[in-house]
């Protein structure tokens, strides 16, 4: 706030403005300044000083003091002369405390219009240019959208400040930063976009490049939707594109951009101890066998996977994968369903889950030595006999 007088600001500050600078009358362009306005004073004691006593301060030459109120066009403290007429030219002026007479002439300006848009401002050396408040207890900033134009307003009477031009307002939103394709092997997915702008001055023109380069013309006025498809290569699981919307007019030009990604949708796949698993299978284990669960192999863009075995496994992560030991003796003849799923924070359909039944059997019967062994021997008998 205590930065020089700025040559330039960026168009988009300058946008709150343009909402109290509108047309007064349905023909003629009125300029009107209200509490919504984007002018301002910033007051603040002199460094020294007391607002509420006679003591003085460092004059306005001399350091900054505690910041004390803010001064807008549509406050009582201010009078606009005329107030709304079809002029080019608003004398304004305001006193510089609410203590004083409403309306009087501690801070004086003629703001000069051009198609009812604000193009300069010129501080006025008013009747109470000299009172001992203006010269040795304030400090005024004369400001736009909070950006400091006029530093030191008491040490600039009669010089003119040309105002940055007031580009037009442009945004644009998109329904869902980041959007699903509509299946996991789909390679194109719809974006819907709001654009909109603010005012309207001079003859305008809008594009919108959805991200590929070729800027598209948009019929006016806005706001409008907009719909594009984007396409993914086959071997991309996601792609950010920049959308870049812009704006021109007999001002200038100002413009918006945002960011989208395509998702490929999510689409499970699990694997046990290496073997694909179908969605509904049964699957047969036995107590004390590690078990190797894997959805490494699910397609599409995946950040979040999980397994879910009611009061035995419930686990999720990003790179999850799971072994370990789930069943003892007491699960035999028991079915146990595993839940699977992965997922991902796009819009539209970004998660997929699957279940099978883990069945807790005993393990296969099998032969030990003697059994072998006398095998072996029936087997010679058979042949010798």
């Amino acid at each position: 706030m205590r930065t020089p007088v700025l040559a330039g600001l960026v168009a988009f500050l300058l946008t709150v403005c343009v909402l109290s600078l509108v047309l007064a009358a349905p023909v003629l362009a009125a300029p009107t300044l209200s509490e919504d306005c984007c002018f301002q004073f910033d007051v603040y004691l002199q460094q020294g000083a007391s607002e509420y006593s006679g003591v003085r301060g460092a004059g306005v030459d001399g350091p900054y003091g505690a910041y004390v109120r803010s001064i807008t066009i549509g406050s009582p403290l201010v009078r606009l002369s005329p107030t709304s007429p079809p002029s080019s030219l608003i004398h304004l002026v305001a006193d510089d405390s609410p203590y004083g007479v409403i309306g009087d002439a501690d801070i004086s300006a003629d703001i000069t219009f051009s198609g009812g848009v604000p193009i300069r401002v010129v501080p006025v050396h008013g009747a109470g240019a000299e009172t001992d408040s203006v010269k040795w207890r304030y400090i005024f900033d004369f400001t736009m959208n909070g950006q400091v134009i006029v530093s030191r307003w008491q040490t600039h009477y009669g010089e003119t400040f040309d105002l940055p031009w007031i580009g037009p307002l442009f945004s644009a939103t998109a329904a869902a930063p980041r959007v699903n394709t509509p299946t996991p092997t789909a390679t194109k997915a719809t974006v819907d976009f709001t654009l909109t702008h603010v005012h309207s001055v001079g003859g305008e023109s809008a594009t919108f490049d959805f991200g590929n380069g070729i800027p598209t013309a948009l019929a006016l006025p806005l706001p409008a939707t907009v719909s594009h498809e984007y396409t993914l290569s086959p071997s991309m699981k996601s792609w950010t594109y920049t959308a870049i919307a812009s704006m021109t007019n007999g001002l200038g030009g100002a413009g918006s951009q945002i960011t989208v990604t395509i998702l490929r949708q999510p689409d499970v796949a699990l694997t046990i101890d290496g073997q694909t698993v179908i969605d509904g299978a049964t699957v047969e284990v036995e107590p004390g066998r590690l078990l190797q669960l894997s959805l490494a192999n699910s397609l599409g863009y995946i950040e979040q996977r999980s397994f879910s075995i009611g009061g035995k496994l419930d686990q999720a992560g990003a790179g999850l994968s799971y072994s370990g030991i789930l069943f003892g003796d007491s699960d035999l003849g028991q079915t146990y369903p595993l839940t699977v799923g992965v997922s991902n924070t796009g819009a539209g359909i970004n998660a997929d889950s699957m279940t099978v039944n883990l069945s807790v059997v005993p393990e296969p019967a099998s032969l030990g030595l003697l059994g072998l062994a006398a095998c072996g021997l029936l087997g010679r008998r058979r042949r010798t006999g």
